[in-house]
């Protein structure tokens, strides 16, 4: 029985073996898995136990490829494998060497496919540093960065037919932009972020006029190759073997590589002139400040310190210590004004995660469907909607302006335009010269990255190029192909409306009320009519989207052309205007607004305008979405001015309202205003933080609300201890200096006993003085 049984197992096994031996010679159709068979028959293989699992693994893939070949032998779809036999960037650019003109570029390129097959160290080094191939298209990672590092530090000595040759790595972004060639360019239907799985992948990446979709057909990837060759050379290799695939595939493909793209070590820029000359500078104005400091600290009594020289008083305008009094002193003294701190702080934050923001839609992502998504969003709309902010700042800006000039005005009779001019220059620009050479001769020294020369290195070309224009304040109207320090936009429409803003506060000032209030009223309904006209005939975009495609803003039209041009953002700082002449006249009123209705109106006018103005925007972000001429002409002139007013109304009810002194209590804490007086040096400054990590950030980003979040937080904190340098070293010592130059000249001029408003002698500023004890002199903007 035993025997039996013995024998019906041996049998069994035999079929067994016989059937896995029958499957086994399928695999064999191909050669590498006969050379497995072949291998694991030897006493090595046998031994190898792991190379076993291995070899099994490899033949059931082979097997499964097999099986595919015959699916699609019965059953072909056109089209299907079209990213079949792409063809691979870092062996096609050395594989088409010969198209190349004889040179350096091409024997490099020709050695680096040689040593490539012998596996050297370099040629392997600079073919694992490039991208091969793309993955995460549908997810929306469009560009993939390889490794830069290792790219950039190539630096080898090769054997060649003459001797050595020194080959030293470049590292390039290549773009490719690929479509089909029939496609059509319309579309007609809902735009959607979902898409049918069972319908051609096409769909998800052509073209179809979505603008909040990243474009999935533009790839961006990095290609490491000799130094010798320039982006013109790697261009052209590249050109012909796609063009070629495409051909094949029924696809239209184009390579591109932009010159500022392409970087190698040893063409880093030198330190040059200018940079000396910017460090020098920054090193005596480091030197000013401890050397005032040590003399301020051996002055023991006030008469020592106001008895002291001429000179001795301008050096002691860059004591740390009497700035760092100056920033951290509180004093409130006006209920109203009070808030603007608290206001100034929270916005500034705002603009600094909003800025954030950004560099998601200028930077590489893993996840860019993640923030495509975000606008199907209603309540975000707050988050995309966020450049409305900055019309806040020119609505506090405003309202200081007229407050400050009318309290002026009344006390020196006349008006000193050239004078006030002189002044604003003086106390703005310092500080903003300070960050444009930085950012000119610096700061390309101080980092590298894959798009460091695209992002710092140009920037630093256009800030060395067009540093006149910044500093005279013509930058949003000369310059914007050109931009250095993208948002300094802002500082040119403020200089502008501040000028206009001298005019129409004197004007309101000379006439009667009535009439002052009707010239004011005329010029900002002005100011509305403008983007209203615009609007409606062109039927431009009504406010700033930020779509993610965009890795550069000087490729959006609406940006250059109408977001940053002064006549277009005036509203928001008459707006402003309107409210400091309001609040100036309620000094002599004796009425308060009721505890119930001014609670009543806080909640209308502050939280629920600035939401409304904000949220109606979000029709603006559905491409699905028809709205008329007349209503994106209506929302462009009017959003900027109601959430402006949402912010004027705060100072307006906290000063003539009963029963907010919660509200009041809640707006005026004490670390509010040392950190507020801060906020123009971090709007200078937050940036460069910013600018930094998108030109040498190495890898893609992952998108998410909480990332953003907590990258967010060290830039506040980061730019707010910076500022604090700015602010001791140049901005505070600047307006004293100011201050000490100016009025100690007009306290030197006598000032005529008359009532008259005829201007008199431009030196009279005498005002400026005691308009500096006050809390608003903090930023007469």
């Amino acid at each position: 029985m035993l025997v039996k049984f013995y024998a019906l197992s041996a049998l069994l096994f035999v079929a067994v073996q016989a059937q896995s031996y029958s499957r086994l010679e399928n695999l064999t159709a191909t050669p590498e898995c006969r050379w497995l068979l072949k291998f694991n028959n030897t006493s090595a293989g046998k031994e190898t136990k792991a190379s076993c699992s291995l070899n099994s693994t490899l033949c059931n893939i082979q097997d499964q490829k097999i099986r595919s070949d015959k699916s699609t032998k019965e059953k072909k779809v056109d089209g299907k494998f079209w990213y079949e036999n792409v063809p691979l960037p870092p062996i096609e650019v050395a594989s088409s060497a010969e198209t190349l003109p004889d040179g350096a570029c091409r024997r490099q390129l020709r050695k680096y496919l040689e040593d490539l097959r012998n596996g050297s160290m370099w040629a392997t080094q600079m073919f694992d540093a490039s991208a091969k191939y793309p993955y995460g298209i549908i997810d929306g990672q469009t560009r993939h960065l390889g490794s830069f590092d290792q790219c950039y530090r190539i630096d080898a000595q090769v054997r060649g037919a003459d001797g050595f040759e020194n080959v030293k790595g470049r590292y390039c972004l290549v773009d490719y932009k690929y479509e089909q060639r029939d496609a059509s360019a319309d579309f007609k239907g809902k735009l959607n972020f979902e898409f049918d799985p069972n319908e051609s992948v096409w769909e998800a990446i052509r073209e179809k006029g979505d603008f909040r979709r990243i474009r999935r057909y533009m790839l961006q990837m990095a290609l490491c190759v000799p130094a010798a060759c320039s982006a013109e050379d790697v261009q052209q290799a590249l050109q012909g073997p796609f063009e070629s695939y495409a051909a094949k595939n029924n696809l239209l493909v184009k390579v591109s590589v932009d010159p500022n793209n392409c970087q190698a070590y040893h063409e880093e820029p030198e330190f040059s002139t200018g940079a000396f000359v910017y460090c020098c500078v920054l090193f005596s104005i480091f030197a000013l400040v401890v050397v005032a400091s040590l003399y301020d600290g051996t002055l023991s009594t006030e008469e020592e310190k106001l008895g002291t020289s001429r000179g001795r008083q301008l050096l002691l305008c860059f004591s740390a210590k009497r700035n760092l009094h100056t920033i951290f002193e509180v004093r409130y003294k006006h209920r109203g004004l009070d808030t603007i701190h608290l206001l100034r702080f929270v916005s500034m934050c705002l603009v600094v995660a909003g800025h954030r923001m950004m560099q998601y839609y200028l930077n590489t992502v893993v996840n860019g469907r993640n923030l495509e998504i975000t606008y199907d969003v209603p309540s975000f709309v707050m988050v995309h909607n966020g450049p409305i902010i900055v019309d806040g700042f020119f609505a506090i800006g405003g309202l200081l302006a007229c407050y400050g000039l009318l309290d002026q005005f009344d006390k020196t009779k006349r008006m000193n335009f050239v004078g006030l001019t002189l002044i604003r220059f003086l106390r703005f620009t310092p500080a903003y010269a300070l960050l444009i050479f930085f950012n000119a001769y610096l700061f390309p020294h101080m980092g590298s990255g894959p798009q460091w020369k695209s992002k710092i290195g140009v920037e630093a070309e256009n800030c060395a190029a067009t540093w006149w224009a910044q500093l005279f304040y013509l930058n949003n109207y000369m310059t914007m192909d050109r931009m250095c320090i993208f948002q300094s936009w802002y500082l040119a429409v403020d200089f502008h409306c501040y000028l206009i803003g001298i005019a129409l506060i004197y004007a309101f000032w000379k006439y009667p009320r009535r009439v002052g209030y009707s010239i004011l009223g005329t010029a900002t309904f002005i100011s509305i009519l403008i983007p209203f006209y615009l609007t409606y005939v062109y039927r431009i975009q009504p406010l700033f989207i930020g779509f993610p495609y965009l890795n550069d803003l000087q490729i959006d039209p609406y940006f250059v052309h109408y977001y940053v041009k002064s006549h277009l953002r005036m509203t928001a700082y008459l707006v402003g205007i309107v409210s400091g002449a309001i609040l100036y006249d309620y000094q002599k009123a004796s009425w308060r607004i009721s505890k119930r209705l001014s609670q009543g109106l806080f909640i209308l006018l502050v939280v629920l305008l600035s939401i409304y103005s904000q949220s109606l925007g979000y029709q603006y972000y559905n491409p699905n979405s028809n709205p008329s001429s007349l209503e994106m002409a209506l929302y462009a002139s009017l959003h900027r001015g109601t959430f402006a007013a949402s912010y004027c109304a705060i100072i307006l009810l906290i000063t003539m309202g009963d029963g907010l002194d919660l509200h009041y209590n809640f707006l005026t804490p004490g670390w509010a205003q040392p950190l507020g007086r801060l906020t123009y040096s971090v709007f200078l400054s937050h940036n460069i933080l910013q600018s930094y990590d998108a030109g040498s950030v190495r890898s893609a980003r992952t998108f998410s609300v909480c990332n953003t979040f907590w990258d967010s937080i060290p830039d506040v904190v980061c730019s707010f201890s910076l500022a604090l340098l700015i602010a001791i070293g140049i901005e505070g010592p600047f307006r004293k200096l100011e201050k000490y130059l100016i009025v100690k000249r007009s306290k030197n001029t006598p000032i005529p006993a008359t009532n008259s408003n005829k201007e008199t002698d431009m030196n009279s500023v005498k005002t400026i003085e005691e308009l500096s004890t006050e809390k608003l002199a903090d930023k007469l903007d």
